[in-house]
This record gives C-alpha cells, sequence and structure tokens, in this order.
C-alpha cells in the first residue's frame, strides 16, 4: 500500500525536473509499483564555455591561429607599430630578404629558414627582433594584441602582402635594422641601404 499522495509528489518531482526547477539528486520512493514510472529526469547540462586554443611558442603564450603571416604581423607591430605604414613595412621587407637569402645559402643556419624561425630564432642569446626578447616589455604585448587593434590590422595587411610577393622593398634589400638612438656592433660591417622614420636599415656583409 503507498499513499496516493507520494505518487502525486513524485509526479510533481518529475515535473519540476523537466523544467529544471528541481535537482534530481532526491531518492526515489521504493514503493511497490515504482518501477513502473520513469526515472527522474538528470538535470540540463551546464552551457558549454568556448575558449579561444591557446598555443605555446618558444614559449610566448599567443590565442587564436598562429601561422608565418600571424607571427610576421606580430613582429612588425612589436618593432615598429608607431612607424607608420612605411616603418612596418620596412621591418616586413627585412624578414623577407632575411628568408629569401636563407633560402639559397646557409645563412638559414643562422637567421632560420622558415617566417617563424626568422622571427623567433636566438643569435648569440638575443633574439633577431627584439620585441620577443623576455626583458622587452612588447613582448607580452605582442603576442597578445588583437586585431581590434588599427596598427596590428595594418601589420596584418603588410604581412599578407608581404608572404604573397606583392610588398615592394623599400629598404633597398636590407637585412638589418636599428633605431636612430643606438649603434649596435654590426653596423660597422654593413653600409645603410635605407633611411625610414627613425630606424636606418642595412645590408651586412
Amino acid at each position: 500500500m503507498f499513499d496516493l499522495r507520494d505518487r502525486a509528489d513524485e509526479q510533481m518531482l518529475w515535473f519540476l525536473a523537466a523544467l529544471g526547477l528541481y535537482g534530481v539528486a532526491q531518492t526515489r520512493p521504493t514503493y511497490q509499483g515504482a518501477a513502473a514510472y520513469p526515472p527522474l529526469m538528470p538535470p540540463a547540462p551546464a552551457p558549454e564555455v568556448k575558449t579561444a586554443p591557446t598555443i605555446i611558442i618558444d614559449p610566448i603564450i599567443i590565442t587564436g591561429r598562429i601561422h608565418a603571416v600571424d607571427i610576421m604581423a606580430r613582429t612588425i607591430w612589436g618593432e615598429a607599430r608607431g612607424e607608420g605604414f612605411e616603418g612596418m613595412a620596412a621591418v616586413a621587407n627585412v624578414i623577407m630578404n632575411r628568408s629569401r637569402i636563407s633560402s639559397r645559402s646557409a645563412k638559414q643556419d643562422w637567421w632560420g629558414e622558415t617566417i617563424e624561425e626568422i622571427c623567433f630564432r636566438r643569435i648569440s642569446g638575443y633574439y633577431q627582433f627584439s620585441c620577443w626578447d623576455p626583458r622587452d616589455p612588447n613582448r607580452e604585448k605582442a603576442a597578445n594584441v588583437r586585431d581590434t587593434d588599427v596598427n596590428f590590422r595594418t601589420a596584418l595587411s603588410i604581412a599578407m602582402q608581404a608572404y604573397s610577393g606583392a610588398l615592394p622593398d623599400r629598404t633597398g634589400g636590407a637585412t638589418h635594422y636599428h633605431s636612430k638612438s643606438v649603434r649596435p656592433y654590426w653596423a660597422k660591417s654593413g653600409f645603410v641601404t635605407a633611411d625610414i622614420g627613425s630606424h636606418l636599415f642595412y645590408q651586412v656583409a
């Protein structure tokens, strides 16, 4: 024997569970005939929160899709976002000139073979492009900048043009550059090919 009120209560629990208003951790009545009723409905699963994939590179954490154009754009942005289109395009020219020379000489063992290697490889303990140096405040910014930044959108456009071979070389074949405020040791073995913004561009033997 069981009280009809028990059955009415259980049916109300089913109804509330169906609406997501009642948890399912309740114990079902064990009266005779209870097996004839369907089990209580499980709670609706929590909505899945999708996050952008995280990719770790050397060992910079960059979210989103990573490829040569993206890496080049981040390097351009980190090195010359304050230099306008011409200054950023000149940095892209240097990256592509290193890639071109590396592909046909032993320089690939020095600078790197791919765009990613050229942007990230260290030479004598230093990154080829200082914005990726762990001590440089631009490192974290360049790793995480998004296309909501107008200068990064410009950098992406430049990188796509450079990667496709559509970007003219305004540096005269330069493979190096430096800020006019410094004088690196390697400048002695090269000659200036262009003066663009706050940077001097060189071909170095």
